[in-house]
């Protein structure tokens, strides 16, 4: 009523719930209170398929722009060159939504979770596409998604050989 009536608000802004609720607004999403448990799992689902689909696409647009400078050129290190296996960067897309959930959302190396939001997420634990084998080139059966953290740290290796060093680091963690 107070809002109706144009009367001062700032009562309500120096509350607990407020507090939160501005904060949560913040970040740009909000849990779903209300609904039955489907509609809320329903809401859950959509809005990782469109983080899903923004990561996919900056991911793409990253191997878009990777490979149209990466041509083998000689600078003061010769890049390797790199090419893109798909008939355009909406396939390429495609591709790695379809990527992203097969891994159900968690990192193919590490089996970490996926931060797919680029403004509040951690940006060690975003999303980044990788070359299984990194003398290949970006194509269909050589692409991984893989938390950015883990793609710096692979760089150019084998990636069975990362794999074995994420599972020694793995089994000698005590929990």
């Amino acid at each position: 009523m107070a809002l109706i009536a144009g009367d001062d608000l700032s009562q309500w802004h120096d509350t607990p719930l407020w507090a939160k609720r501005s904060e949560t607004a913040k970040k740009g999403y909000a849990p779903i209170m209300y609904g039955s448990q489907a509609d809320k799992i329903a809401y859950q689902r959509a809005s990782e398929l469109f983080e899903a689909a923004d990561a996919a696409e900056r991911m793409a647009r990253t191997a878009v722009a990777t490979t149209s400078s990466a041509n083998g050129q000689t600078v003061e290190r010769v890049v390797k060159k790199k090419d893109i296996g798909f008939p355009s960067a909406a396939a390429l897309q495609d591709y790695i939504l379809e990527l992203v959930g097969a891994q159900e959302y968690f990192c193919e190396l590490t089996n970490l979770p996926l931060e797919l939001d680029e403004v509040n997420g951690d940006p060690a634990m975003f999303a980044s596409l990788d070359r299984i084998d990194s003398s290949g080139h970006y194509a269909p059966g050589n692409l991984q998604v893989v938390c950015r953290f883990a793609n710096f740290w692979k760089g150019a290796s084998d990636n069975v050989e990362f794999r074995r060093l994420i599972e020694s680091i793995r089994s000698s963690v005590s929990i």
